[in-house]
């Protein structure tokens, strides 16, 4: 048997389903193939050891512990012998230097469970995997246009297998593309919109698998130098590869990229953002929450809160950003806070308050949680807000001011305004603009770092006119991409302002753009499925904003004070 039985705690009365693959599984289908989940070298197992680090993660996270064991398969892992016996998480996975190669997952074994509880994986679908339901498929192939059904074949023509089971999607499968570089790798923000697709499809099995063997990558190594990644990054993309081994066998390994060969070899910043966004939207899609709930789940989204919340030199609630290490993947000129960074970082956070287990292990986590949403929706709302007024304001800063009270906090130069912007902004309403930082200020309005025009943005746009009741605007932009993206290849950017070049960079068959197309589609088809992909504003929230914003103290400030900051 290749999978262990699933089974359901019944402590918590809530499903922790874990997978367990051995290292000579046949989970592939071939006898011949083994499936090692490291990053590019096949390790010896350390049961004992795992189980103590669990048992110590289990109690953080206060999963009752008694009449339970942890289970431990012939596993890709390697755990260092110097394991502290203290149980407390943060002395075993931060301070106590652990050098973690994480094995695929754990079986949690309840026994006093009953017969009924246990889910064999011979009697499973599938081979074990969890199937998909054929009735949750919303749209039909006769329900579909031309441009659709060309569209839903290219995008499974780009699935990626590992282990015979689909793990993702290829950043862009041109077959006339001769050199396709590293867009022939599974990328997380790339596999975004195609998550989604598949999510409001019913296909959720290849969403599964990305959350379970991108949570495998991510990096468990205590930071020892410059070249390690910090504990709880996520890598920007990750290649299926195989491994030739003696006679005619071979094995499949994921080998991730966690910057080594971008642009600048820069770490991704947004990975592990979109990754736990993705994570609560399989949630709120399938309705199977069991994912989020796990341990291991909960430690790696707690590691990627650290990684992001951790004290620094930086003195702003926003996300500081090395250039190049967000979605441009190359050095552009845009160190500091580049506002689609802040975007994921609030988004990120909003879910994770969500998905975060509460218990006393977790309060001061969902305490920091609270407190730097706070700040940065202040922050973003006074310093990144642009209107006729603040430009006013900005044009006559005096430079150079030392205080707490200075007017200039971030020492702007008037200089930087650019001619055109008085030209084109309206005498009512305004804009944020696309990054800040001490003495710069970056006013673009409407380019996406490089420039040019996104169709992968579809979707999000497409979001944002549903949950602001102005879904006329969605469909005129998802009609006239239909019109065109088919005729052009469907390409990754458009050049000009006006999107009338094909970008001369630009990948064809982009899977990022034919997946923003499908996946705005399905929204415009079924709104209440789009509701559960944004929130309602948070008016508590808000309210500490408007105090903040009218220095009028919080006595003055209401929930009816904080909607009216709403912009519309």
């Amino acid at each position: 048997m290749n999978i262990i039985s699933l089974i359901r705690n019944t402590a918590t009365k809530s499903s922790r389903r874990i997978l367990i693959v051995s290292t000579n599984s046949s989970f592939s289908g071939s006898p011949h193939a083994k499936c090692h989940h490291t990053l590019t070298t096949s390790l010896q197992p350390r049961p004992l050891w795992f189980q103590r680090i669990m048992g110590g993660a289990q109690k953080f996270f206060g999963i009752p512990s008694s009449r339970k064991t942890i289970k431990v398969q012939n596993l890709s892992t390697s755990i260092e012998t110097h394991v502290n016996n203290d149980n407390n998480f943060e002395s075993i996975f931060v301070h106590g230097g652990v050098n973690v190669k994480k094995p695929l997952v754990v079986e949690r074994v309840d026994i006093d469970d009953k017969d009924e509880n246990v889910v064999s994986a011979e009697n499973s679908d599938s081979g074990g995997r969890v199937s998909n339901d054929v009735t949750a498929v919303m749209n039909k192939d006769e329900e579909h246009t031309n441009v659709e059904k060309e569209a839903w074949k290219l995008l499974e023509s780009a699935v990626v297998s590992y282990c015979g089971n689909p793990v993702g999607t290829m950043a862009a499968n041109d077959p006339g593309d001769k050199l396709p570089l590293n867009y022939d790798q599974v990328f997380i923000r790339d596999f975004i919109p195609s998550a989604l697709a598949f999510l409001l499809r019913g296909q959720n099995e290849i969403v599964k698998n990305f959350l379970l063997h991108t949570l495998q990558l991510q990096s468990w190594e205590k930071t020892v130098d410059c070249y390690s990644p910090g504990q709880g990054l996520m890598p920007a993309s990750f290649k299926v590869r195989t491994v030739p081994l003696d006679g005619n066998n071979h094995e499949e390994v994921l080998d991730p990229d966690f910057g080594e060969s971008a642009i600048g070899r820069v770490a991704p910043v947004d990975s592990g953002l979109w990754w736990i966004i993705l994570l609560r939207a399989y949630g709120k899609l399938t309705g199977d929450y069991s994912l989020q709930e796990r341990v291991d789940f909960q430690i790696g989204l707690k590691m990627i809160l650290n990684l992001c919340l951790t004290d620094g030199f930086d003195m702003f609630p926003s996300l500081l950003v090395t250039d190049g290490s967000c979605m441009i993947d190359r050095r552009m000129g845009i160190h500091g806070h580049p506002l689609e960074i802040q975007a994921l970082f609030y988004s990120a956070l909003r879910c994770s308050r969500e998905m975060v287990a509460v218990n006393d292990g977790t309060n001061d986590l969902i305490r920091a949680i609270n407190n730097r949403l706070s700040a940065l929706s202040f922050h973003i709302r006074q310093y990144y807000w642009i209107d006729m007024k603040k430009i006013n304001e900005i044009y006559r800063y005096k430079t150079e001011e030392y205080s707490m009270d200075a007017t200039n906090k971030f020492n702007i130069y008037p200089e930087q305004i650019p001619l055109w912007l008085m030209d084109w902004i309206p005498e009512e309403g305004g804009y944020l603009i696309g990054n800040l930082q001490p003495a710069h200020m970056d006013f673009s309005p409407w380019s996406y770092h490089n420039g040019g025009s996104w169709p992968t943005l579809l979707w999000q746009f497409t979001l944002a006119c549903i949950k602001m009741g102005r879904i006329e605007l969605a469909e005129k932009a998802v009609a006239l991409a239909e019109e065109r993206l088919p005729v052009d290849s469907w390409p990754e950017y458009y050049d000009t302002r006006t999107g009338k070049f094909i970008g001369k960079q630009s990948r064809l068959y982009q899977t990022w753009t034919i997946a923003g197309f499908l996946t705005s589609k399905m929204l415009l088809k079924n709104t209440e499925k789009a509701s559960l992909l944004f929130w309602e504003e948070d008016y508590e929230l808000l309210e500490i904003c408007v105090c903040s914003l009218n220095k009028s103290g919080r006595k003055k400030c209401s929930r009816g004070a904080a909607k009216s900051q709403i912009l519309v």
